[in-house]
């Protein structure tokens, strides 16, 4: 599973009647509005949750990104994103429908494995008759997991990945931002009994891990949800499975000076003091060191 994003319809009674239109077109959000609906959503979850369908068309329109009789132009989401500070990069120039066997589609599921969120603009199917964009957030097994702006449906938010990109037109990147603030947490520490958690950019095991989240470690937990904890450190989210969490700020914390201790005292290791001058030398060491003293 993965932590579901803010989530918009561009249906929604607030703006579905506010005009979305270029001149020579009387059209609406509700009809014509999936690009920056789908944009907004990213928007609201990562940088400023007061961006909605309508701050966003309002911006779209403004600067000329409304495509006359059809939705949005493709280059309305690089500048968009970038003035809120992000990256977006269109992986695709040519169109990908039917064609499953494109290099770009990997290239897409390999961004949301590593927690960056896909626009995806669809072709003719189950998502739409002509063109229509959707919000790609998540992985679970071999599903996608999607933010449609104009359904709720449940076979439109989850689709089997072979499925999903046979439909694909074109994918848009948004890269996860680093500068992330967390609003009230929960400690939480580590009490596996393996000695560590491993650490993802997504929450799930199909998702890219970053790193051991060792035994005695305390994360400060924003929010829980189907097994998986979401913490943000140095400005970006990370994930761990609850299975190995306990609720509380542990009394005491290991550090490798205790480790090294811990392990002399056990005579695993001589001499502590050249530990822990190597410590300061040897990438990684300390983690190595905590890892093998949780194990005693």
């Amino acid at each position: 599973m993965s932590f579901k994003p803010v989530s918009y319809l561009q249906t929604d009674s607030r703006w579905k009647s506010k005009k979305y239109a270029t001149t020579g077109e009387n059209t609406t959000i509700g009809g014509s509005g999936c690009g920056p609906t789908a944009a907004s959503m990213v928007i609201a979850e990562w940088v400023n949750p007061s961006e909605t369908p309508l701050t966003a068309c309002n911006w779209a329109m403004e600067n000329g990104y409304k495509a006359l009789n059809q939705g949005t132009y493709y280059s309305f989401f690089t500048p968009y994103f970038k003035k809120w500070g992000l990256k977006c990069e269109q992986l695709n120039g040519a169109n990908l429908y039917h064609k499953p066997g494109a290099a770009e589609h990997l290239a897409a599921y390999n961004a949301v494995k590593r927690g960056d969120y896909v626009i995806a603009c669809m072709g003719k199917g189950r998502w739409t008759s002509s063109g229509h964009f959707v919000l790609w957030y998540g992985i679970d097994n071999d599903n996608v997991l999607i933010n449609d702006p104009a359904s709720t449906a449940s076979n439109r938010l989850k689709a089997t990945w072979s499925y999903f990109k046979n439909e694909v037109k074109y994918y848009f990147v948004v890269h996860k931002p680093t500068n992330l603030k967390s609003g009230p947490t929960t400690a939480y520490t580590v009490t596996d009994p393996d000695g560590f958690l491993n650490v993802r950019c997504g929450a799930g095991t199909g998702y890219d891990i970053l790193g051991p989240s060792l035994a005695g470690t305390v994360i400060n937990v924003e929010k829980v949800s189907g097994g998986w904890a979401r913490f943000i450190q140095d400005g970006s989210r990370y994930y761990v499975c609850t299975s190995g969490l306990t609720k509380g700020a542990a009394a005491k914390t290991m550090t490798a000076d205790k480790a090294i201790d811990a392990l002399a005292q056990k005579g695993v290791i001589d001499t502590p003091s050249y530990w822990k001058e190597q410590v300061k030398k040897v990438q990684y060491l300390d983690k190595l060191l905590i890892k093998a003293a949780s194990l005693l």
